[in-house]
């Protein structure tokens, strides 16, 4: 007996983190030094790309959509610059009762 195939692709389910969120704290920058740019941000766009900006860097990245303890986070890896110098890290981050936490990590 051959498989079928109904012609349907699964639907995946809606991405809550696309948009643009706004960084509001860090333990290492106040929020001068975050806004240095700009409203520091970090940008879910479709597609698995996105941008990230605050103090001096400006990057784009690459992110995937993942589970833990049964919520919906997001893992990401970041390339750009820091003030014209070379820079990249990567983080994660999930949902929580005031918008998403998580980590950004410098490399």
């Amino acid at each position: 007996m051959t498989p079928r195939a109904s012609g349907r692709r699964p639907v995946a389910p809606p991405n809550p983190f696309l948009g643009a969120w706004h960084i509001t704290e860090t333990e290492g920058w106040d929020t001068d030094a975050l806004n240095l740019l700009g409203r520091a941000r970090i940008h879910f766009a479709n597609h698995q790309h996105g941008e990230l900006k605050f103090v001096a860097i400006e990057a784009a990245l690459d992110y995937r959509l993942e589970m833990r303890d049964g919520l919906p986070c997001v893992e990401f890896t970041w390339v750009g610059d820091d003030d014209g110098d070379p820079a990249s890290g990567r983080g994660w981050a999930k949902l929580g009762p005031k918008g998403i936490d998580g980590m950004i990590y410098i490399h």
